[in-house]
């Protein structure tokens, strides 16, 4: 049984989680904003972990890890760093997220088990950091562009000749 689980789920996680981010986020972000992109993520994982902890049947499991559909916390906050940063400094930025996001998944691992000892539950910390994105990010990151005239806007849209 335990063989056979882990095949379906190595089948299940890429299809849920590589997938659908390809078209879903980026235009969700561009819809709703980046901080609601990144309160979505942060609200996934947490709902991904409440499952997973009152998971009691084989098949709940599989259940869990449906909102991994929306567990997109890099492209998210490389969204929030994009839209945030100067184009002349973006790169650096971005590799900055980079090398933090990098640390985190080796450092985390460490330090989210040693809190856990010492502090309880783990969902605490993850619930805090939506509360961090919902207080911190602002609701509109992108700069308004300026269109006076309907020929302005059909030329930034490509469609004057």
């Amino acid at each position: 049984m335990s063989l056979q689980m882990s095949i379906i789920n190595s089948i299940i996680s890429p299809v849920c989680r590589v997938l659908p981010v390809s078209c879903s986020l980026p235009r969700f972000g561009d819809l709703f904003g980046a901080q609601a992109a990144l309160s979505l993520s942060c609200g996934a994982t947490i709902v991904f972990f409440l499952l997973l902890a009152s998971a009691e049947h084989p098949a709940m499991l599989f259940i869990h890890k449906l909102p991994t559909l929306f567990m997109h916390v890099l492209p998210a906050s490389q969204m929030v760093v994009t839209d945030l940063s100067d184009p002349d400094r973006r790169a650096d930025s971005l590799s900055k997220l980079g090398l933090c996001f990098g640390i985190g998944m080796i450092a985390g691992s460490t330090l989210g088990g040693h809190l856990n000892t010492r502090y309880g539950s783990v969902l605490l910390c993850v619930a805090f950091s939506l509360l961090l994105v919902l207080k911190f990010i602002p609701k509109t990151t992108k700069a308004p562009t300026k269109t006076n005239s309907e020929g302005e806007k059909m030329q930034s849209c490509g469609l004057n000749s």
